[in-house]
């Protein structure tokens, strides 16, 4: 894994959009380089380095906080990954990745591996096989059930053993997905920059457009303790904000200090163009 030898930045950056959330805080950088990024319960942070890629991707890493180093984790590449926020209920601190080639594993803690799970749709054809253009994109998100995004755009939910389909209003396909703690699920639209949520009788409803990327909650620095969806606004290098969804409320806060665009958040953490891994402190 490539290191970046980096000074951690102390600069306060908040910027509170809504008074009555005000946020205050600063971002420092923490070891490591990195192309998708995840975020667990607590701080398991898990990321695809910058490694020359394989056919699979790239290796996966799992942060140890103990001698705040990045390891990596034996097994299979991968190029999008994703970690459930909650310890117990239904993903219990499952984690899961996509890789290059639109295969889907999960994370099995007892081997410290990677390994490939297979899936039909429900209505027998398949196999299923997840998106996989680009990294730092949140394909694959876990909350109450796994849900992805497949190769063809459709919203995937893992039910029953198989992959049951869901399409946005017209028959719209979606290219990024996420959750949050109370297994709430957001997408964004494919070919647009708006979002969408999912309603309780399966059905989504539009709540807003501009946004440039969206991944799973909860972040620091709000203060509402229901958990919620991140969306990246780009403001353009150097005064980027990124946005905590909770119902139909938003708050914003300026991200990383750095001319780097973002390409991810998850959580407390975020990753630029340049590969640099961000820690957001309050």
């Amino acid at each position: 894994m490539r290191i970046n030898v980096v000074v951690v930045a102390g600069v306060a950056i908040a910027s509170v959009l809504t008074a009555q959330n005000a946020l205050a805080g600063f971002w420092g950088t923490m070891p490591g380089c990195a192309r998708s990024i995840a975020q667990g319960p607590d701080f398991d942070i898990w990321v695809v380095g910058c490694d020359d890629p394989g056919p699979g991707g790239a290796p996966i890493y799992r942060y140890d906080g103990g001698n705040e180093v990045f390891q990596q984790i034996p097994g299979p590449e991968g190029m999008s990954i994703g970690a459930c926020p909650n310890v117990g209920g239904p993903c219990n601190s499952a984690v899961w990745m996509t890789d290059a080639q639109g295969l889907i594993y999960s994370y099995n803690r007892w081997s410290n591996t990677f390994s490939e799970i297979d899936y039909n749709y429900c209505n027998g054809a398949g196999p299923l096989r997840a998106k996989a253009v680009a990294y730092g994109q949140s394909y694959v998100a876990l909350g109450g059930v796994p849900w992805l995004i497949d190769t063809y755009g459709n919203i995937i939910q893992i039910v029953a053993g198989c992959a049951n389909v869901l399409n946005l209003p017209g028959g719209l396909n979606a290219n990024l997905i996420a959750t949050d703690i109370n297994q709430r699920v957001m997408v964004r639209q494919d070919g647009s920059r708006s979002l969408w949520r999912l309603n309780p009788d399966g059905s989504f409803r539009w709540v807003a457009s501009g946004y440039d990327t969206l991944n799973s909650g909860p972040s620091g620095g709000n203060p509402s303790t229901s958990g919620e969806m991140v969306a990246y606004l780009d403001n353009g290098p150097g005064h980027s904000f990124i946005e905590f969804w909770d119902s139909f409320i938003n708050v914003a806060y300026t991200g990383p200090p750095t001319s780097s665009r973002v390409v991810q958040v998850a959580k407390d953490v975020a990753i630029t163009e340049d590969g640099t891994i961000w820690q957001y402190f309050e």
